[in-house]
């Protein structure tokens, strides 16, 4: 019988744009075959955030270096109970090394499937591990790799868990990871191979930092040619509007001159109208003497 946990574990691991669509899926084809009951659970399911999304990656893809640091986390706590600083630093050293490595690693499993994690998403990844690292209860709740939200602590103590999984008790992923060689018929071969399986692990760690490294490379390259890209387009700009201000006040001063050549030319005219005002009223004047003196003489003659 299919159970919700089972199908979760499936969608949790699918890539982050196809999982809507085939929880959708799921639900209907549940709901066809008559698991009503399944294919409602199914359906609630929520989308996990980009954060708890890149965790539960993780746990898939790079499950023993998730190990490696809630195992570091159960040391860290008891070294902190007993006091030991030495052994305390050493292990906050590495604390920070792994973190660092897990972020590396959840950018490149994520640009691997066309998703750009962001610093403030990779600062999620890394708290939600560290609360892995700081409580069981969180640490439970990553290995299941079905996390929807991301997780955070201020130290080491208990983590808020509540609504973090999409199905509360299922069973944590499976981790295959061998801690030590068996005893019996076939111990003495696994003790032969232990060397060479280790230096597998060492090689496989070495190419998965290398891939996260050139991931990172190719990232800031990306990054570095779209910013000399937009600084290539703004100086474009700016040069073309220093063009256009060029052009535009350039036929300002054809316009200026323009103006400036049609005043001169009014003042001109202007003080040939006054010239010949004056001298029309001039004329006017002399015109209304002699007028007077004509009439004055009329009348005297007709006396």
């Amino acid at each position: 019988m299919t159970t919700t946990g089972a199908v979760a574990v499936e969608l949790y691991g699918l890539p982050l744009e196809r999982f809507t669509a085939a929880r959708d899926a799921r639900a209907k084809e549940l709901r066809r075959e008559g698991d009503r009951t399944v294919a409602a659970q199914v359906a609630r399911l929520p989308k996990p955030s980009v954060a708890a999304w890149a965790v539960d990656l993780l746990v898939r893809h790079e499950r023993d270096l998730v190990e490696q640091l809630v195992e570091l986390g159960a040391a860290l706590r008891e070294a902190q109970e007993t006091l030991a600083g030495e052994q305390l630093r050493e292990l906050d050293r590495e604390r920070r090394r792994l973190l660092t490595a897990i972020g590396q690693q959840a950018r490149a499993l994520a640009e691997a499937q066309g998703q750009h994690l962001s610093d403030s998403v990779l600062g999620q990844v890394q708290a939600t591990v560290h609360a892995a690292m700081a409580d069981p209860a969180a640490a439970a709740a990553v290995r299941s790799g079905v996390l929807t939200t991301s997780l955070e602590t201020s130290g080491f103590g208990p983590v808020d868990v509540d609504g973090a999984v999409a199905v509360v008790g299922a069973a944590p992923l499976p981790h295959t990871r061998r801690t030590g060689p068996d005893t019996g018929a076939g111990s003495g071969m696994e003790r032969e191979e232990e060397p060479h399986r280790r230096r597998e692990e060492r090689r496989d760690a070495e190419l998965a930092e290398a891939r996260a490294d050139l991931a990172e490379a190719e990232r800031l390259d990306r990054r570095a040619a779209e910013e000399a890209a937009g600084a290539h387009r703004a100086v474009q700009e700016l040069d073309e509007r220093r063009a256009a201000l060029a052009e535009r006040a350039e036929r300002l001063r054809h316009e200026l001159q323009a103006v400036q050549d049609e005043n001169d030319e009014l003042a001109v005219r202007l003080t040939e109208a006054r010239e010949a005002l004056r001298q029309a009223a001039n004329a006017s004047r002399s015109a209304g003497r002699a007028s007077e003196r004509a009439r004055a003489r009329v009348e005297r003659l007709e006396r």
